[in-house]
């Protein structure tokens, strides 16, 4: 929050005088006094959140919809980071059983498939190593790599746009082509207090294809993707050893 010295307080209650003054004399020729007064400007501000709520939920809307509506096809989408260090993610659903992540800095990957959930690492000799994984453990590991799914930013959005019509907020449709592929944005402002940008983009039939978030620093777009990825993809790396977890021991 902004903290303000005397002087700049003043200065600014001066600048804002004739601006409460041109209300005053707007709402007496009205013929309004006293309560009528505070009903109107109420009123005023009720209408002035109302459509910007309204507005942002439609254009908000709008987009998140179309994530939604393909959380459950298949694809396999290969991102690129950007910064200085650029890295590539490979990330692929095929519901309902089916996940897989790779990339980053990490040599190994994330996956599951009908037999279970599994973390794999490729040692230096080229040989590929798992773990099978708990449904619990396998779920917290995902939140690690939430950032790349559209069903986690659709959830985010979504709340993100009922508050932001209160906080001087801005959301508006826009598009862009990254690598060829045209893409729906929203891009949103966050106005006098926070002025940095922020943009989500989707292709058309519903991949999270862009991130610009200034708010966590994420930052990526995609590359390629298909939609149907291969059942390979998901399968345990050929020749891997596989180890379980034993179960945490319960106390009486």
């Amino acid at each position: 929050m902004e903290r303000l010295g005397m002087p700049d307080l003043i200065r600014r209650r001066r600048r804002r005088a004739p601006v409460a003054l041109f209300l005053v004399l707007s709402v007496a020729a009205l013929g309004l006094s006293g309560c009528g007064v505070v009903k109107a400007i109420e009123h005023h501000v009720e209408n002035k959140v109302v459509n910007a709520l309204t507005g942002h939920n439609k254009v908000m809307g709008a987009f998140t919809t179309k994530i939604s509506t393909n959380l459950n096809t298949p694809y396999e989408a290969t991102y690129v980071t950007t910064g200085s260090s650029p890295a590539t993610i490979t990330f692929a659903s095929s519901p309902p059983t089916d996940f897989f992540f790779a990339g980053g800095t990490s040599s190994g990957r994330l996956l599951q498939n009908s037999t279970g959930s599994y973390t794999c690492l490729k040692s230096t000799s080229g040989g590929w190593s798992c773990t099978k994984l708990s449904a619990s453990t396998f779920d917290t590991a995902k939140l690690a790599y939430a950032l790349y799914s559209g069903k986690y930013w659709v959830t985010f959005l979504k709340i993100y746009s009922t508050v932001a019509g209160l906080a001087g907020v801005t959301i508006k449709a826009s598009s862009m082509t990254v690598n060829g592929y045209p893409l729906s944005c929203v891009v949103v402002n966050g106005g006098t207090q926070n002025p940095s940008t922020s943009t989500w983009c989707e292709t058309s039939t519903g991949i999270l294809a862009y991130v610009q978030a200034t708010t966590n620093g994420t930052a990526f777009e995609l590359k390629s993707y298909v939609t149907n990825p291969p059942s390979s993809l998901f399968a345990l790396p050929a020749g891997a050893t596989v180890s379980t977890i034993p179960p945490t021991p319960t106390t009486s």
